[in-house]
């Protein structure tokens, strides 16, 4: 890939914007950031012993974590991030994206302030030029002459026949088809009444985000940033350019912030709005900066809900696409919470089963 597209290594910048201050992230391993009041919290409800919960992902938090680590941040920023409170979403869904620290770890961050990177992503690699796009368009032009046709969606699929028909109306036969699109999505002409109920029981999270060139530059220098409090409408705000100059002027930043469910923007002028009034809160603008660029844009499904009825949707979804030689991939297509990563590794691995 790196052959392909020139791409560069980032070791992780991330924040935690809590109670007006910045913390290191993640919040869990530098508790000694905190006032003392949350501190002392946090030091009597930490779990004495490690422990799984069971049940809601609030369970698993709360007997991981402690109430303290919870109430303080785990809580609201799951219930922005995912649009339902974790006591409705199950209990292992998305712990491996959660850097737990050991307990004894997390006592020592109480009387502490270093700085130590934890996670799943403590490096990244990203394009030198163009954003993640520039991957998949580096991955097109090696493709041979004709193979690839794109800004056409497949409108219906005809899983007896085995034959996909698209917007335009042209129809393709297939031995396999792999489905990268959100699985509630799926265009299924005729489903069985089981797959067509197990379809419509898949619940998803649209999300909004800005994009925003911002001049002069931002004031702090981290990839991305998490935001806990609801009187901020982001809860998250990542800087492209900390990562890749390239991705702004000199002398700017290009930002994107991603917006919290409970309001939903109709024009990028009312989100700009909103989303500047949060970043002067955070300190991250002032007076001198302006706006260069900003556009709103939407994710449909960005999140999979995993309520009463995903593991069984899922499970009839599963069995009948590989009954009927449908392949379902990538974090829409699998209806997952999974990172870019591990859905390329997933691709490369059914490229080579299927030749």
């Amino acid at each position: 890939l790196t052959a392909l597209c020139p791409m560069v290594e980032i070791r992780r910048r991330a924040e935690v914007f809590f109670k007006g201050r910045y913390l290191p992230y993640p919040f869990q391993s530098h508790l000694g950031y905190l006032d003392e009041v949350d501190r002392d919290w946090c030091r009597r409800t930490l779990p004495s012993s490690p422990a799984d919960g069971g049940g809601s992902f609030e369970a698993v938090l709360l007997a991981r974590f402690g109430e303290a680590v919870y109430r303080l941040f785990l809580e609201p920023y799951n219930a922005r991030i995912w649009g339902v409170h974790p006591r409705k979403m199950a209990g292992d869904y998305a712990m491996k994206y959660l850097p737990a620290p050991d307990l004894e770890a997390m006592r020592r961050s109480l009387d502490r302030t270093d700085h130590e990177t934890l996670g799943y992503n403590q490096t990244f690699l990203y394009p030198e030029r163009g954003g993640m796009g520039a991957l998949a368009l580096a991955l097109a032009r090696s493709l041979p002459a004709g193979v690839l046709r794109s800004d056409t969606g497949i409108v219906a699929i005809d899983h007896r026949a085995k034959v996909a028909r698209d917007a335009a109306g042209a129809e393709v036969r297939y031995e396999h088809l792999v489905y990268t699109g959100p699985l509630p999505e799926l265009p299924l002409a005729a489903p069985p009444p089981r797959v067509r109920d197990a379809l419509r029981a898949l619940k998803g999270r649209h999300v909004q985000f800005l994009d925003l060139g911002v001049a002069p530059a931002v004031t702090r220098d981290f990839h991305w940033c998490y935001v806990p409090a609801h009187e901020i409408p982001f809860y998250r705000v990542g800087c492209y350019s900390a990562g890749v100059p390239s991705m702004a002027p000199p002398g700017s930043s290009s930002l994107y912030l991603e917006f919290a469910g409970d309001r939903r923007f109709e024009t990028t002028q009312e989100a700009l709005q909103a989303a500047w009034k949060g970043l002067e809160a955070m300190g991250l603008v002032t007076t001198a900066h302006r706006a260069e660029v900003a556009a709103l844009r939407e994710i449909r499904h960005a999140y999979a809900i995993p309520d009463a009825a995903y593991d069984g949707a899922r499970e009839i979804l599963f069995l009948f696409c590989r009954e009927h030689g449908i392949h379902l991939e990538g974090r829409f297509g699998r209806w997952c919470y999974s990172s870019m990563g591990e859905d390329m590794a997933r691709a490369i691995r059914l490229a080579g089963a299927l030749s």
